[in-house]
């Protein structure tokens, strides 16, 4: 997977959509749509996913990330 990107534009999280490509700390994440996960009596929120490893992470809306005009490339 090779992912090309241009342009950084900062921006709070509530900002983005789903299927958003954007950076925090030096990583690439894709907005998704809000997902709630309960395991062993305790509930877990995801809503952004990192494009390298593919771990759910779950972003404030206020949090200050990097749009990116993203193009992912899959061979």
């Amino acid at each position: 997977m090779t992912i090309m990107r241009e342009d950084k534009e900062v921006a709070s999280f509530r900002m983005i959509v789903d299927g958003d490509v954007f950076i925090y700390k030096e990583k690439v994440y894709m907005r998704i749509q809000k997902i709630k996960f309960s395991y062993d009596g305790d509930d877990y929120y995801y809503n952004a996913v990192q494009l390298e490893t593919g771990c759910p992470e779950y972003f404030e809306e206020d949090e200050q990330i990097f749009i990116v005009d993203a193009r992912l490339v899959i061979s």
